[in-house]
């Protein structure tokens, strides 16, 4: 259930990337994480870490031989 739940949540970051970078080409925008305003660039590295380490985490579960 864990790795569903990481995996929904990776695609929904990168979703949110691709979201605003389509939106907001020039990355001058600011966006809000958990109420704080925040640059655009902080905001594209937030959800980009965020997908990237629970995307991993899902593929490392989905390879582990048994």
């Amino acid at each position: 259930m864990k790795g569903k739940f990481n995996l929904v949540i990776g695609l929904i970051g990168i979703a949110q990337v691709i979201y605003y970078l389509v939106m907001c080409p020039t990355v001058n925008c600011d966006e809000r994480i958990l109420g704080f305003g925040v640059s655009g660039i902080i905001f594209l590295l937030f959800w980009g870490i965020l997908s990237i380490i629970l995307l991993y985490g899902v593929y490392k579960e989905n390879t582990k031989k048994e």
